[in-house]
């Protein structure tokens, strides 16, 4: 099971430094062959330094306060905060005053499985995709804010379904799945709820903001590498023009801006390997040469490969 650490230091740009040892965790990592395809736990004074895994999370704040990192951007935490974190994302927590946090562990093959059925959720695809971008560009947004009764009844399903991934049911772990699935859409309701006012219960309302949605997990699977704006529009089923002028209004981004954010993301990932040399890197991002590459890589890190690699070290 997932470890956190109590020790980790935060630098004077308050960005979250890489988690020491083992900072990428594989679905045996998070499961095992008792525990079914969801796994519950509370962390209690958490704080971990950036990692990633190969299943979805999702995370409710109980108590306390800190602050959440996707990438370079931290985010506030306080009571009631529920967000999902997808696949492969590097994020990490800094405990600013007894920060108890609530996660469960999503499998690939539950995700996969129940995908259909969550597409039809107004809110799913914004809350798993879209939410977790704008705060990987900075917009204020961090997923749903669970108040009153609707806080107490989650923590209460989840209090449930922690006690039911602990014990070992001759029946199976049905039960636990039935409770994350009411859990799931319970987030996703009050995402549309709260993003999506009066328009929760239809399914044509939320249409561009999903389609939007759809472009930018294209793009995340791809790691934008070869990603082309006729791409992002038919993943979007949109027509081009009317594709970049929605995105833009949505995002405050061009496409290809976020297209050219996800590729250097890709690029901070792949050079956290030691022997990983820059002109080698560049050409299977897709860049012209290493001068290119590290031009497109300062505009938006405001450093060079190299300067970020030795920050990395320190």
């Amino acid at each position: 099971m997932l470890q956190s650490t109590s020790d980790t230091e935060i630098n004077s740009n308050d960005i979250l430094p890489r988690q020491p040892g083992k900072n990428h965790w594989s679905v045996p990592d998070g499961f095992n062959t008792d525990s079914g395809r969801i796994s519950a736990f509370i962390h209690c004074n958490y704080q971990i330094g950036m990692h990633s895994h190969d299943f979805v999370e999702l995370n409710i704040v109980l108590s306390g306060k800190g602050r959440h990192y996707l990438d370079s951007g931290g985010s506030k935490l306080t009571p009631g905060d529920a967000f999902a974190i997808p696949y492969q994302s590097k994020h990490g927590y800094r405990d600013d005053g007894d920060l108890t946090v609530a996660h469960i562990l999503l499998h690939p093959a539950f995700m996969s499985e129940h995908n259909s059925r969550f597409l039809e959720l107004p809110g799913f695809l914004p809350l798993f995709t879209m939410e977790p971008y704008f705060r990987q560009i900075g917009k204020n947004s961090h997923g749903v804010k669970l108040t009153g009764e609707v806080f107490e009844r989650t923590v209460s399903l989840f209090e449930a379904l922690v006690a039911e991934c602990a014990s070992t049911p001759a029946d199976g772990f049905w039960l636990t799945e039935v409770m994350t699935l009411q859990l799931i859409i319970t987030l996703c309701r009050e995402y549309a709820r709260q993003q999506l006012p009066g328009k929760e219960t239809s399914g044509d309302a939320p249409r561009l903001l999903i389609a939007i949605s759809r472009a930018v997990a294209y793009t995340h699977r791809k790691h934008g590498i070869g990603v082309t704006l006729d791409d992002l529009a038919q993943s979007a089923c949109l027509e081009r023009s009317y594709f970049c002028r929605t995105f833009r209004r949505l995002t405050g981004l061009t496409p290809m801006a976020m297209v050219r954010r996800e590729v250097i993301n890709e690029a901070k990932r792949r050079l956290l390997t030691p022997s990983m040399e820059l002109g080698k890197l560049s050409a299977e991002l897709g860049f012209c040469d290493a001068a290119h590459f590290s031009r497109a890589f300062h505009a938006i890190e405001g450093c060079s490969p190299s300067e970020y690699r030795r920050k990395l070290k320190n």
